[in-house]
């Protein structure tokens, strides 16, 4: 009798460990859009800008950053990287199209600060192109 009941709960688990499912689609790094869910979008055919607007719409919102004064702040727009090299402002991103990138990932300020130099206030999109393949 004890046999039957552990049998359903041993099921139950093997499946949820087998199978892909909610807990494991929210483990992934809601700081990184990959080639494939860039390919996936219905974006794929277009600019950059309109891809990451659609996936990630707060990789593009100002960060709000503290300034000498009484308590003071600001609104800073991230700043552009290409393969590492600072490109610019956010409008780069719309002559990129979304089919020749790799990865884009998004740095807070406090974590560009640590890579990046001169550090930008408002964080970095950093875009990582897709190199061809030599034959």
């Amino acid at each position: 009798m004890k046999a039957f009941q552990f049998g359903p709960v041993a099921l139950l688990v093997t499946v949820a460990v087998v199978l892909p499912g909610p807990l494991q689609s929210q483990s992934r790094d809601r700081n990184v859009i990959t080639r494939a869910e860039l390919l996936k979008s219905p974006q794929a055919s277009g600019d950059l800008l309109e891809a990451i607007r659609s996936l990630r719409p707060n990789f593009l919102s100002p960060l709000s950053t503290r300034t000498q004064g009484a308590g003071a702040r600001t609104r800073e727009k991230p700043v552009v990287y290409i393969d590492g090299s600072l490109a610019g402002d956010l409008d780069v991103l719309k002559g990129i199209m979304v089919n020749n990138v790799e990865e884009v990932r998004f740095k807070s300020a406090t974590e560009a600060a640590i890579e990046l130099s001169p550090a930008p206030p408002g964080g970095a999109i950093m875009v990582k192109l897709r190199k061809e393949p030599r034959p």
